[in-house]
């Protein structure tokens, strides 16, 4: 194996055409601080798929359970909203506004969960940041 020159332990890709080894070092050597612009996207795609599943299963549980409580209670359903239809459409309306309200906590939820985990990245870099310029 060559030995890794200054570009490959700067992080610094070879040209088109360099030797392969020497790109394999220059990937062993770039730092977890000089993270590309594409893992970046990727991440925030992540997160946003995160929100994205955890707000629709939310909204699917919310619904579940607004028509739980419509099926054991229907009066209370009925009162609830000011309704005074058809017992099958109380289920229904329940269950389309149970989804609407498990949509927006999951939503909330989710948002707060990925903005914690964003602090806490941001923190912990901050500390290896400090570290590494103190020591």
């Amino acid at each position: 194996m060559p030995p890794a020159d200054s570009a490959s332990r700067a992080g610094v890709m070879p040209k088109a055409g360099g030797d392969p080894s020497s790109r394999t070092l220059a990937k062993k050597y770039i730092s977890p601080h000089t993270r590309p612009f594409h893992t970046m996207i990727k991440t925030a795609i992540g997160f946003f798929l995160v929100i994205l599943l955890g707000s629709l299963l939310s909204s699917l549980l919310g619904g579940l359970f607004a028509l739980l409580i419509s099926t054991i209670s229907p009066e209370f359903v009925s009162g609830l909203f000011s309704l005074a239809q058809a017992s099958g459409s109380i289920s229904r309306y329940a269950f389309t506004v149970g989804m609407i309200w498990g949509l927006f906590i999951g939503a909330a939820v989710s948002g707060f969960a990925c903005l914690l985990s964003t602090l806490l990245k941001l923190i912990r870099l901050r500390i290896e940041h400090t570290n590494q310029k103190n020591g």
